[in-house]
């Protein structure tokens, strides 16, 4: 079984029910309601589509927001970003050693953006959103054990 929004055509989850056939798939008040049959076994499932991640409770869409200005402000971040000097060597992008900078610059700035409009659903905001964007970040840095 898979679970697929309309517009746009995404695949939001994907279940092996191989034993048995879709027989009918409804969408009613939020839940996305199924049947499944194989001989004289029938199964019945309803899947809350709120838990789902394109309709949780922090979508933009739900809250009357348009998530794509939150795209248009990252995109702006790293623009502003990018040096005049890099535009003229033909870069498009900032340069790579400074990119876990910018990465957390412009997850900072769209985490705030993000708790100013009530997109999120994790309450109290921090209180540094550089430190907590650079907290979730990977460390390549290895320290020896012996």
């Amino acid at each position: 079984m898979e679970v697929f929004s309309w517009e746009p055509i995404l695949c939001h989850d994907n279940v092996d029910v191989g034993w048995s056939r879709l027989s009918d798939m409804d969408v009613n008040e939020g839940k996305l309601l199924g049947c499944s049959y194989n001989q004289s076994c029938v199964g019945i499932w309803v899947v809350d589509l709120s838990c789902i991640e394109p309709y949780a409770i922090a979508s933009p869409r739900l809250n009357g927001h348009s998530g794509q200005s939150l795209h248009q402000m990252a995109g702006t971040i790293a623009l502003e970003m990018l040096k005049q000097d890099n535009l003229d060597k033909g870069m498009v992008y900032p340069p790579f050693p400074n990119i876990r900078k910018i990465f957390a610059h412009i997850v900072a700035n769209v985490a705030a953006k993000a708790y100013e409009l009530r997109l999120v659903s994790r309450y109290p905001h921090p209180k540094d959103f550089m430190k907590y964007a650079e907290s979730f970040m990977y460390n390549f840095i290895y320290h020896p054990y012996r």
